[in-house]
């Protein structure tokens, strides 16, 4: 048995959408309480093997369609380096040891840890092929992230937080659905058959829609915070970036094809990193001095 093959089998390159876990601790501004930082890694963890192993039962599914696109035909079963059974063997043995580290947190955490890993099920088998509603399910799965953070270490998080999550995620499937719509053509029905009507002129209204959303939702939140009114600067930065992905889209970038090469463009690099920089700034600077 290929263990590189496998470890590729549940996608870490992908594992950076767990990141969402941790927006609980950063915004809540509880990072420096004893034993939150350790919670958070931990939730990372077991979020990121859970997630892996829905990635790795998506690829059994897929696994013939797969074989058939540019890219997607270099995956660890579509290429043939490994087997459909040793694949879901693999599968089942991290799916048991995610779910049994989980209880190491607390039952509300195992129990929300079941269920985002169900939910990712249903939309492997069902949810995907759905127009519209697989974006949407996207969205509601990055949300399960965040709250999987906030149950990690039992802290508060603001509602316009989860909705500018959902958001975000929403915004970023949609990209993805129209980017690759664009870039296989006449063939993408044969790969995805939800995917040509990702490539009608009717998703981008759709994607507008939810940019305004994201950018009001964002900026509502920024103004809401109680305790800095610093938060206000961010909102020009999260709508450069918002607006530099959306160009990535409409221009059938390749980034919106595969939103984790984003980092490889400076200036989406710089405002994330400036973002960041002042949140911090804004939510801990009272705490140090």
């Amino acid at each position: 048995m290929n263990m590189l093959a496998m470890i590729r089998l549940l996608r870490p390159e992908q594992w950076y959408k767990n990141l969402t876990v941790f927006l609980a601790i950063i915004f809540s501004g509880e990072a420096f309480l004893p034993g939150a930082a350790e919670k958070s890694l931990t939730s990372f963890a077991i979020v990121s093997l859970l997630s892996g192993v829905n990635y790795a039962l998506n690829d059994v599914f897929d696994a013939e369609k797969d074989a058939l696109h540019p890219e997607k035909k270099r995956r660890p079963l579509a290429s043939g380096e490994i087997r459909k059974h040793h694949a879901v063997l693999f599968a089942i043995g991290v799916l048991v040891a995610a779910l049994a580290a989980s209880f190491s947190l607390n039952l509300f955490f195992a129990a929300a840890a079941s269920s985002f890993f169900l939910f990712g099920l249903l939309y492997t088998t069902t949810l995907k092929h759905i127009y519209i509603v697989d974006v949407i399910a996207i969205g509601i799965n990055f949300s399960l992230r965040a709250a999987l953070g906030v149950l990690a270490i039992g802290a508060m998080m603001s509602p316009w937080l989860f909705l500018c999550t959902f958001l975000i995620a929403l915004l970023l499937a949609l990209g993805k659905r129209k980017s690759e719509a664009a870039f296989l053509g006449s063939e993408a029905a044969k790969h995805r058959k939800v995917l040509s009507s990702y490539a009608q002129s009717a998703t981008d209204p759709i994607i507008v829609v939810t940019l305004s959303s994201l950018i009001i939702s964002y900026s509502i939140y920024s103004i809401l915070v109680r305790h800095t009114s610093s938060m206000i600067l961010t909102i020009p930065i999260a709508m450069f970036l918002a607006f530099k992905y959306s160009s990535f889209v409409f221009s059938n970038n390749s980034i919106a094809r595969s939103p984790e090469t984003v980092f490889a463009d400076r200036s989406m690099l710089a405002g994330m990193t400036l973002w960041l920089a002042i949140i911090l700034y804004s939510l801990y600077l009272p705490q140090i001095f």
